[in-house]
């Protein structure tokens, strides 16, 4: 699973890895990818607060400028 949100923000980062550590479940994250094994490793809470916690317009903000001008992928 990508979660490209927590790769942009240092803070959301590190508040959704203390937080799936407090789990107790087996942590395989990449920069922005989490990792599973099987479905039941998922800790849904922890993720759906990690999604939850970037606005859409902050999140498409952040990759507009990331990408560069130009991009016309993210115009609306």
């Amino acid at each position: 699973m990508y979660l490209s949100g927590i790769y942009q923000d240092d803070g959301k980062r590190d508040a959704f890895m203390e937080a799936y550590k407090e789990t107790g479940k087996r942590l395989d994250v990449g920069q922005s990818c989490v990792r599973f094994r099987k479905l039941d490793d998922v800790p849904f809470e922890v993720i759906g607060d990690a999604i939850g916690a970037i606005p859409v317009d902050e999140f498409v903000e952040v990759a507009k400028r990331v990408r560069g001008p130009g991009s016309s992928q993210l115009e609306s």
